[in-house]
Protein backbone atom coordinates (compact mmCIF):
# COMPACT_ATOMS: atom_id res chain seq x y z
CA UNK A 1 0.00 0.00 0.00
CA UNK A 2 2.75 2.70 0.72
CA UNK A 3 4.51 2.00 -2.64
CA UNK A 4 1.26 2.28 -4.34
CA UNK A 5 0.68 5.67 -2.30
CA UNK A 6 4.17 7.01 -3.38
CA UNK A 7 4.10 6.08 -6.87
CA UNK A 8 0.33 8.09 -6.72
CA UNK A 9 1.94 11.09 -5.33
CA UNK A 10 4.99 10.78 -8.01
CA UNK A 11 1.80 10.81 -10.52
CA UNK A 12 0.23 13.74 -9.12
CA UNK A 13 3.27 15.79 -8.92
CA UNK A 14 4.52 15.39 -11.95
CA UNK A 15 1.28 15.96 -13.11
CA UNK A 16 1.28 19.45 -11.52
CA UNK A 17 4.90 19.95 -13.20
CA UNK A 18 3.52 19.49 -16.57
CA UNK A 19 0.20 22.27 -15.73
CA UNK A 20 2.84 24.81 -14.79
CA UNK A 21 5.33 23.94 -17.54
CA UNK A 22 2.57 24.31 -20.23
CA UNK A 23 0.75 27.53 -18.69
CA UNK A 24 4.37 28.94 -18.81
CA UNK A 25 4.14 29.48 -15.13
CA UNK A 26 7.30 28.04 -13.82
CA UNK A 27 9.09 31.33 -12.67
CA UNK A 28 5.50 31.95 -10.48
CA UNK A 29 4.98 28.71 -9.01
CA UNK A 30 5.07 28.52 -5.29
CA UNK A 31 4.62 25.25 -4.48
CA UNK A 32 8.06 22.41 -4.41
CA UNK A 33 7.67 19.15 -4.88
CA UNK A 34 8.56 18.41 -1.17
CA UNK A 35 5.46 20.60 -0.26
CA UNK A 36 2.95 18.50 -2.37
CA UNK A 37 4.47 15.17 -0.84
CA UNK A 38 4.29 16.69 2.13
CA UNK A 39 0.91 17.28 1.63
CA UNK A 40 0.08 14.22 0.22
CA UNK A 41 1.43 12.60 2.77
CA UNK A 42 -0.65 14.33 5.35
CA UNK A 43 -4.61 13.62 3.77
CA UNK A 44 -3.13 9.79 2.97
CA UNK A 45 -2.26 9.60 6.64
CA UNK A 46 -5.71 10.75 8.29
CA UNK A 47 -7.80 8.69 5.17
CA UNK A 48 -5.70 5.44 6.86
CA UNK A 49 -5.69 6.68 10.61
CA UNK A 50 -9.48 7.41 9.85
CA UNK A 51 -9.67 3.37 8.48
CA UNK A 52 -7.50 1.76 10.95
CA UNK A 53 -10.43 2.62 13.99
CA UNK A 54 -13.49 1.34 11.80
CA UNK A 55 -14.38 -2.26 12.54
CA UNK A 56 -15.69 -5.38 10.64
CA UNK A 57 -18.58 -6.99 12.60
CA UNK A 58 -17.72 -10.42 10.59
CA UNK A 59 -13.89 -10.40 12.93
CA UNK A 60 -15.54 -9.13 15.81
CA UNK A 61 -18.61 -11.29 15.92
CA UNK A 62 -22.12 -9.82 15.75
CA UNK A 63 -23.19 -9.70 19.88
CA UNK A 64 -23.47 -6.46 21.21
CA UNK A 65 -21.80 -4.99 17.72
CA UNK A 66 -22.05 -0.98 18.19
CA UNK A 67 -23.41 -0.30 14.66
CA UNK A 68 -24.03 3.53 14.83
CA UNK A 69 -20.21 4.19 16.14
CA UNK A 70 -18.76 2.14 13.44
CA UNK A 71 -21.09 3.80 10.66
CA UNK A 72 -19.80 7.04 12.25
CA UNK A 73 -16.44 5.86 11.97
CA UNK A 74 -16.85 4.62 8.00
CA UNK A 75 -18.50 7.92 7.51
CA UNK A 76 -15.53 9.67 8.52
CA UNK A 77 -12.98 6.89 6.60
CA UNK A 78 -15.15 7.77 3.62
CA UNK A 79 -14.73 11.87 3.88
CA UNK A 80 -11.13 11.16 4.48
CA UNK A 81 -10.63 9.39 1.58
CA UNK A 82 -12.73 12.51 -0.17
CA UNK A 83 -10.15 14.99 0.51
CA UNK A 84 -7.55 13.29 -0.55
CA UNK A 85 -8.92 12.55 -3.66
CA UNK A 86 -9.81 15.83 -4.29
CA UNK A 87 -6.74 17.19 -3.43
CA UNK A 88 -4.82 14.62 -6.12
CA UNK A 89 -7.57 15.27 -8.88
CA UNK A 90 -7.44 19.50 -8.23
CA UNK A 91 -3.74 19.99 -7.80
CA UNK A 92 -2.97 21.04 -11.30
CA UNK A 93 -5.83 23.18 -11.69
CA UNK A 94 -5.16 24.37 -7.79
CA UNK A 95 -1.79 25.28 -8.58
CA UNK A 96 -1.88 26.82 -11.98
CA UNK A 97 -4.64 29.58 -10.20
CA UNK A 98 -1.90 29.94 -7.81
CA UNK A 99 0.87 30.80 -9.53
CA UNK A 100 -1.34 33.23 -11.35
CA UNK A 101 -2.46 34.90 -8.87
CA UNK A 102 1.68 35.71 -7.61
CA UNK A 103 2.10 36.41 -11.13
CA UNK A 104 -0.34 39.40 -11.01
CA UNK A 105 0.80 40.47 -7.79
CA UNK A 106 4.06 40.65 -9.06
CA UNK A 107 3.53 42.32 -12.58
CA UNK A 108 -0.09 43.86 -12.00
CA UNK A 109 -3.06 43.61 -13.86
CA UNK A 110 -1.58 45.64 -16.87
CA UNK A 111 1.36 42.90 -16.50
CA UNK A 112 -1.04 40.35 -16.87
CA UNK A 113 -2.74 42.05 -20.07
CA UNK A 114 0.91 42.85 -21.68
CA UNK A 115 1.82 39.02 -21.24
CA UNK A 116 -1.18 37.42 -22.84
CA UNK A 117 -1.00 40.08 -25.29
CA UNK A 118 2.15 38.57 -26.59
CA UNK A 119 1.22 35.13 -26.03
CA UNK A 120 -2.22 35.62 -28.09
CA UNK A 121 0.39 37.57 -30.86
CA UNK A 122 2.83 34.15 -30.47
CA UNK A 123 -0.49 31.97 -31.31
CA UNK A 124 -1.84 34.68 -34.65
CA UNK A 125 1.81 33.91 -35.92
CA UNK A 126 2.15 30.77 -35.84
CA UNK A 127 -1.56 30.26 -37.17
CA UNK A 128 -0.61 32.33 -39.64
CA UNK A 129 2.41 30.72 -41.17
CA UNK A 130 0.88 27.50 -40.74
CA UNK A 131 -1.87 28.72 -42.88
CA UNK A 132 0.84 29.75 -45.53
CA UNK A 133 2.89 26.42 -45.34
CA UNK A 134 -0.22 24.67 -45.84
CA UNK A 135 -1.51 26.53 -48.95
CA UNK A 136 1.71 26.56 -50.64
CA UNK A 137 2.18 22.56 -50.05
CA UNK A 138 -1.10 22.39 -51.98
CA UNK A 139 -0.11 24.67 -54.44
CA UNK A 140 3.33 22.30 -55.10
CA UNK A 141 1.39 18.99 -54.97
CA UNK A 142 -0.87 20.18 -57.70
CA UNK A 143 1.90 22.07 -59.68
CA UNK A 144 3.75 19.02 -60.16
CA UNK A 145 1.16 16.43 -60.17
CA UNK A 146 2.79 14.65 -57.13
CA UNK A 147 2.22 11.16 -55.86
CA UNK A 148 2.89 8.78 -53.05
CA UNK A 149 5.24 6.31 -54.97
CA UNK A 150 8.69 6.77 -55.74
CA UNK A 151 10.62 9.84 -55.04
CA UNK A 152 7.69 11.97 -54.55
CA UNK A 153 7.48 12.72 -50.74
CA UNK A 154 11.25 13.50 -51.40
CA UNK A 155 10.59 16.05 -53.59
CA UNK A 156 8.06 17.67 -51.80
CA UNK A 157 9.92 17.99 -48.65
CA UNK A 158 13.01 19.41 -50.74
CA UNK A 159 10.63 22.19 -52.60
CA UNK A 160 8.80 22.94 -49.52
CA UNK A 161 11.93 23.57 -47.89
CA UNK A 162 13.43 25.84 -50.70
CA UNK A 163 9.85 27.76 -50.29
CA UNK A 164 10.68 27.95 -46.43
CA UNK A 165 8.44 25.74 -45.54
CA UNK A 166 10.22 22.73 -43.68
CA UNK A 167 8.20 19.63 -43.83
CA UNK A 168 9.19 16.10 -43.03
CA UNK A 169 9.46 13.35 -45.77
CA UNK A 170 6.77 11.35 -43.41
CA UNK A 171 4.62 14.17 -43.18
CA UNK A 172 4.81 14.45 -47.20
CA UNK A 173 4.47 10.73 -47.63
CA UNK A 174 1.04 11.29 -46.04
CA UNK A 175 -0.02 14.62 -47.25
CA UNK A 176 0.44 12.37 -50.71
CA UNK A 177 -1.67 9.86 -50.04
CA UNK A 178 -5.35 10.62 -51.69
CA UNK A 179 -8.24 10.50 -49.65
CA UNK A 180 -11.69 8.65 -50.12
CA UNK A 181 -12.28 11.65 -52.79
CA UNK A 182 -9.04 10.94 -54.72
CA UNK A 183 -6.97 14.52 -53.41
CA UNK A 184 -4.35 15.09 -51.97
CA UNK A 185 -2.40 17.06 -49.68
CA UNK A 186 -3.88 19.13 -46.40
CA UNK A 187 -7.69 18.85 -46.10
CA UNK A 188 -10.11 22.31 -46.98
CA UNK A 189 -11.27 21.79 -43.14
CA UNK A 190 -8.22 22.16 -41.97
CA UNK A 191 -7.65 25.31 -43.70
CA UNK A 192 -11.15 26.59 -42.96
CA UNK A 193 -10.67 25.57 -39.56
CA UNK A 194 -6.65 27.30 -39.15
CA UNK A 195 -8.25 30.18 -40.87
CA UNK A 196 -11.31 30.24 -38.66
CA UNK A 197 -9.04 30.51 -35.47
CA UNK A 198 -6.64 32.88 -37.27
CA UNK A 199 -9.60 35.16 -36.76
CA UNK A 200 -10.56 34.71 -33.65
CA UNK A 201 -7.20 35.01 -32.57
CA UNK A 202 -7.22 38.33 -34.57
CA UNK A 203 -10.06 39.71 -32.66
CA UNK A 204 -9.11 38.59 -29.31
CA UNK A 205 -5.74 40.94 -29.86
CA UNK A 206 -8.15 43.73 -30.80
CA UNK A 207 -10.01 43.15 -27.31
CA UNK A 208 -6.67 43.05 -24.91
CA UNK A 209 -5.15 45.96 -26.73
CA UNK A 210 -8.32 47.74 -26.29
CA UNK A 211 -8.64 46.87 -22.60
CA UNK A 212 -4.63 47.56 -22.00
CA UNK A 213 -4.94 51.17 -23.91
CA UNK A 214 -7.84 51.41 -21.49
CA UNK A 215 -6.08 50.52 -18.40
CA UNK A 216 -2.66 52.39 -19.52
CA UNK A 217 -5.19 55.43 -19.64
CA UNK A 218 -6.80 55.03 -16.08
CA UNK A 219 -3.58 54.68 -14.36
CA UNK A 220 -2.08 57.48 -15.92
CA UNK A 221 -4.79 59.73 -14.97
CA UNK A 222 -5.85 60.24 -18.93
CA UNK A 223 -9.15 58.63 -18.13
CA UNK A 224 -11.51 56.96 -14.96
CA UNK A 225 -12.98 54.29 -14.50
CA UNK A 226 -16.50 53.64 -15.39
CA UNK A 227 -19.21 53.98 -12.79
CA UNK A 228 -22.58 53.61 -12.56
CA UNK A 229 -24.98 53.31 -9.29
CA UNK A 230 -28.22 51.87 -8.82
CA UNK A 231 -30.00 52.67 -5.54
CA UNK A 232 -27.57 51.94 -3.21
CA UNK A 233 -25.31 49.76 -4.99
CA UNK A 234 -22.10 51.13 -6.93
CA UNK A 235 -20.68 49.15 -10.19
CA UNK A 236 -17.63 49.84 -11.22
CA UNK A 237 -15.49 48.70 -14.02
CA UNK A 238 -11.69 48.99 -13.11
CA UNK A 239 -9.65 49.04 -15.90
CA UNK A 240 -6.63 48.96 -14.00
CA UNK A 241 -7.38 45.82 -12.05
CA UNK A 242 -9.21 44.59 -15.13
CA UNK A 243 -12.14 44.30 -13.28
CA UNK A 244 -15.98 44.95 -13.19
CA UNK A 245 -16.37 45.12 -9.26
CA UNK A 246 -19.99 45.87 -7.42
CA UNK A 247 -19.58 48.09 -4.08
CA UNK A 248 -22.40 47.48 -1.40
CA UNK A 249 -22.96 50.16 1.23
CA UNK A 250 -22.51 47.03 4.35
CA UNK A 251 -22.77 43.24 3.97
CA UNK A 252 -25.24 42.38 1.69
CA UNK A 253 -27.77 39.88 3.01
CA UNK A 254 -27.39 36.00 2.47
CA UNK A 255 -29.67 35.60 -0.81
CA UNK A 256 -27.51 38.25 -2.72
CA UNK A 257 -24.61 37.18 -1.85
CA UNK A 258 -25.49 33.47 -3.15
CA UNK A 259 -26.85 35.32 -6.28
CA UNK A 260 -23.32 37.03 -6.47
CA UNK A 261 -21.59 33.88 -6.22
CA UNK A 262 -23.78 31.85 -8.57
CA UNK A 263 -23.34 34.59 -11.16
CA UNK A 264 -18.90 34.23 -10.88
CA UNK A 265 -18.30 37.67 -7.99
CA UNK A 266 -16.19 36.82 -5.54
CA UNK A 267 -15.37 39.35 -2.72
CA UNK A 268 -12.01 40.45 -2.93
CA UNK A 269 -10.77 42.26 0.94
CA UNK A 270 -8.06 44.64 -0.85
CA UNK A 271 -10.55 45.67 -2.97
CA UNK A 272 -13.54 46.08 -0.57
CA UNK A 273 -15.76 45.33 -3.20
CA UNK A 274 -17.56 41.80 -5.09
CA UNK A 275 -15.76 41.51 -8.25
CA UNK A 276 -14.99 39.22 -11.47
CA UNK A 277 -12.93 40.07 -14.73
CA UNK A 278 -13.84 42.66 -16.58
CA UNK A 279 -15.74 41.24 -19.64
CA UNK A 280 -18.97 41.96 -21.48
CA UNK A 281 -20.33 38.17 -19.86
CA UNK A 282 -19.52 40.18 -16.37
CA UNK A 283 -21.53 43.11 -17.21
CA UNK A 284 -24.78 40.92 -17.65
CA UNK A 285 -23.66 39.15 -14.89
CA UNK A 286 -23.92 42.36 -13.35
CA UNK A 287 -26.93 43.18 -14.88
CA UNK A 288 -28.67 40.26 -13.31
CA UNK A 289 -27.66 40.39 -9.79
CA UNK A 290 -28.88 44.50 -9.25
CA UNK A 291 -32.18 43.30 -10.75
CA UNK A 292 -32.70 40.31 -8.04
CA UNK A 293 -31.29 43.27 -5.50
CA UNK A 294 -34.11 44.22 -2.55
CA UNK A 295 -35.87 47.26 -2.63
CA UNK A 296 -33.64 48.74 0.37
CA UNK A 297 -30.93 48.26 -1.61
CA UNK A 298 -31.80 48.62 -5.48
Amino acid sequence: MLDEAAADAVTMIEKVNRAIDKEGLREWHGSTDADLARRYVRFWAAWQRAGSQTANWMITGPANFPVKRNQKRIATEDRRWEELNAFRTQAPARAIKRAQRIRKAAIGATGMMDSELADLQDRHAERVARQAMMKAVNALIRKHKLAEEGDGPARLAAMAREANHAIGEKLALELLKPDCFGIRGFASFQLSNNNAEIRRLAGRIAQVQAKLARAEAVESGEAENRTRTVGSVEIVENAAEDRLQILFPGKPDGETRYALKRHGFRWSPSQGAWQRQLTNAARYAAEQVVARLPESEA
